[in-house]
């Protein structure tokens, strides 16, 4: 049975791209409606915004403003999470691979996202049927994620409005998901701040306070004793006492963040970038998507045990899901 939590929109002349679409999702629970008209299909969302997991667009239609209706789309707080997808006649051969690995950024920024707009994501026509159903899967979970993070961001933003300078010492990685939540409130965009944060805490925690390497860690996750370990670490004398500092400063350009392990460092220039060598490892990407993706700078201390992220107050790209 479909659930009214499953819904995308198809703005249309025809049901062409529903038939498409439907074709191409046969065996998963999504309910595709198409509306010719971008006023009828405003008020269908309007309904029960957080049932439409997407919006396709055929931008081929000659006779359908989409470009008003994005807009609209925009204007609307309860409508302007929603993810859209165009559909194109442009044809761009990456799209024509059917083993594109969504885990790496770089791929999804450079030949599926707009470059405006990155609420927008492009496909082309003829469908690619493994490259939509991957693209609309993972929209959907980041569209929830996203949500959630705006409702708990709308509750706690007059407090945080309050705050310039805050200290903080976390131990494990519990403490490092809610301290990241937290101090994302305090960012532009912090759906992308939340992330970053975590992903170098995660990392001050794991590589710093435990010392567990890059080569190491790979080791454990391939024979997944990963988890086991962590657990080891925490209850061995020399690891369990060490802690995280972390230091926010807010400033009328944005906000500083700096994090601070007792660990002996680490050369963390091999890892400011995304590196090919590293493509099919099972971690690795984290600081390098920090780096290029969630914060506008990064530093680190010569040693490796300090690092110092930058939001700025001006951003302007980071509107939309991608970590």
């Amino acid at each position: 049975m479909i659930g009214i939590d499953k819904k995308v929109l198809i703005l249309d002349e025809d049901q062409s791209t529903e038939n498409l679409l439907s074709s191409i999702f046969s065996k998963e629970p999504y309910k595709f409606m198409s509306y010719p008209d971008p006023k009828e299909a405003l008020n269908s969302l309007k309904e029960i915004p957080s049932s439409y997991k997407a919006v396709f667009i055929n931008t081929t239609n000659e006779n359908v403003d989409y470009i008003n209706f994005k807009a609209m789309l925009k204007k609307d707080p309860s409508l302007n999470l929603i993810p859209i997808i165009q559909i194109e006649n442009l044809k761009n051969p990456r799209q024509e691979k059917t083993e594109i690995n969504f885990s790496d950024i770089s791929i999804l920024k450079k030949d599926i996202m707009d470059r405006d707009d990155p609420q927008v994501f492009h496909l082309t026509s003829p469908l690619n049927p493994t490259l939509t159903r991957a693209l609309l899967a993972t929209l959907e979970d980041l569209y929830a994620e996203k949500r959630r993070f705006q409702l708990f961001f709308e509750n706690k933003k007059q407090g945080i409005e309050l705050v310039d300078q805050m200290k903080a010492t976390i131990a494990n990685h519990e403490e490092a998901t809610q301290t990241a939540s937290f101090l994302a409130l305090f960012c532009s965009h912090p759906e992308y701040a939340a992330k970053g944060i975590q992903e170098l805490l995660f990392n001050a925690i794991e590589h710093g306070s435990y010392e567990i390497g890059y080569d190491l860690k790979g080791k454990l996750l391939k024979e997944e004793k990963f988890e086991e370990e962590l657990i080891n670490r925490k209850k061995d004398k020399k690891y369990k006492d060490r802690k995280v500092d972390i230091i926010l400063e807010k400033r009328k350009e944005g906000v500083y963040i700096q994090i601070t392990d007792q660990g002996p460092g680490f050369d963390f220039k091999r890892f400011l970038e995304v590196s090919p060598s590293r493509a099919t490892h099972l971690h690795g990407r984290g600081i390098a998507t920090s780096n290029k993706v969630y914060f506008d700078k990064l530093a680190y201390n010569e040693k490796g045990n300090q690092v110092t992220c930058f939001v700025s107050s001006k951003r302007k790209v980071r509107k939309s899901f991608w970590d």
